[in-house]
């Protein structure tokens, strides 16, 4: 759902859906669109902050220090 949302914001795609990686290995996926970067963590759903803390802690701290993904 959450793709599906970002996809009918109307901005232009930048980059596909592509795999970001924790300790070098893939966390989840990313879609770069002009302005706004949607991104799943891997095998998480709604419980990221529970299932996956080091993943969602990684992506917080690129997302405040203004870092891509």
């Amino acid at each position: 759902m959450g793709q599906q949302f970002a996809a009918q914001l109307g901005y232009p795609r930048q980059l596909n859906k592509t795999p970001w990686k924790y300790n070098k290995q893939i966390a989840g996926f990313k879609t770069l669109y002009k302005g706004v970067t949607f991104i799943t963590i891997r095998g998480a759903g709604h419980m990221a902050p529970q299932w996956r803390a080091p993943e969602t802690k990684y992506a917080i701290q690129q997302f405040v220090i203004n870092h891509p993904i």
